[in-house]
This record gives C-alpha cells, structure tokens and sequence, in this order.
C-alpha cells in the first residue's frame, strides 16, 4: 500500500502522456482532458494540501494560441469542482501586462460565480510576448487579501513555460512566496524544449507544487 508521501512524489514527478479528452463538450467547445483535470482535483487531497483559495493564472501570449481551448477547458472542468468554502479569481498575462475576471478579487466559488467567469474566458484572444511577471504579482496581491481563516493558497499556471528573463521570474517568487504559503501547480501542453518544461518544473518544486506534461493528440 503506497503512502500519502509516496503518492505525492509521484504526483510530482510522474508525466502524463497521451491522455484523451472524453465526457461532453463544455462552453469552451473543447473537451476536458479528464486525466489532466482529475489531477488537478485529486493533487491537493493527495499531497495534504486543500487549498480554499484558487488563482487561475494563464499564460495569454500569441505563442498559446493552438492550446487556449485546451485551457479554457480544464479550467472550466477543476472550476466545477470547487466547493462553496472555496474561492478563486482568474488573472491572465501577456505583452507585459494583465487582464482578470471583471470581479478583480477572489469569489465564492457559486455556480453563478463559475459561470460568468466561464463567459469572461471566452474573451481571452492569446497575442503578443510572454511576460509573467505581472501576472505573477497580481495573483499574489489577489491571494494576499485572502481571508486568513481559510488556510490554503495556491496558483494553477497554464503557461508553455517560454519566458524572456527566467531568472527574475525566480527572483521574483523567492520574494513574493519567501515563506512557500502558496502552493504553485504548473502544467505545460505538447512538446516544448526541454528548458521550457524544466523551468515550470522548478517553478513548481520550489514552492511545494507540482508539475504536469500534458500530451494532446
């Protein structure tokens, strides 16, 4: 019987390919990669960690453009199974600057909730450069308001992991996460370089995290 230790590093380290979109199309047109989605779901119970606040945090650039239908799908697919003690937000990044769920601020995770910010995804058009740093300061300003009787905070990143200066993305978390209270959980889709999928595998192990490679084929 494996432990909860042993399952977690698994989580971790494993890489999941060749995984199959199947259910119905949701409101993205797309279908849930299920195996990727029930990660998603399953990673915080498995490494102890449940998080009660939720920043979605995707990478917006014209180099996402074949896979933001993928992402808006998997989103949506966790989304539907937050609880209503949880709350999140939704902060996109590109071209050096953000755009985020019209709320501005973490939400009840409400079915009415879900849904608008379903419909706010649709409008997401990836262009432009990479730059994740103000995303990534964004979503720590959203996760700082958070209400600290509900322990648990963490980031799901979407993002090919293609950054111009990955150095300063490091500075920058060791300073805004210097304490690891917010659990980072990176995914990347296909086949990207080697250093693009190390750099969010980093990402993830230095603040307590987990990485996935998804394959969509």
């Amino acid at each position: 019987m494996k432990t909860a230790a042993t399952i977690c590093i698994g989580v971790l380290a494993s890489v999941l390919v060749g995984c199959c979109a199947t259910g119905p199309s949701n409101a993205s047109g797309a279908k849930p990669t299920t195996a990727a989605a029930e990660w998603f779901i399953a990673d915080s119970s498995r490494c102890g960690t449940q998080a009660s606040h939720v920043v979605f945090l995707i990478d917006g650039s014209g180099s996402m453009l074949e896979t933001i239908d993928r992402v808006r799908s998997e989103v949506e697919y966790v989304m539907a199974k937050l609880g209503p003690s949880q709350d999140f937000h939704i902060v996109v990044f590109a071209d050096g600057t953000t755009s985020e769920n019209p709320s501005k601020t973490l939400v009840p995770a409400s079915e009415g909730n879900k849904k608008q910010a379903i419909e706010w995804m649709m409008t997401i058009a990836p262009k432009g450069q990479t730059d994740p740093l103000p995303g990534f300061k964004r979503a720590f300003e959203v996760l700082n308001k958070a209400d600290p009787k509900s322990p648990g905070k963490a980031i799901y990143l979407f993002s090919d992991g293609v950054f111009p200066d990955n150095d300063a993305v490091f500075k920058l978390l060791k300073d805004l996460n210097s304490k690891r209270e917010v659990k980072i959980r990176t995914t990347i889709y296909d086949d990207r370089s080697d250093d693009a999928i190390n750099m969010l595998k980093h990402i993830a192990r230095d603040s307590g995290g987990t990485f996935k490679l998804i394959m969509t084929f």
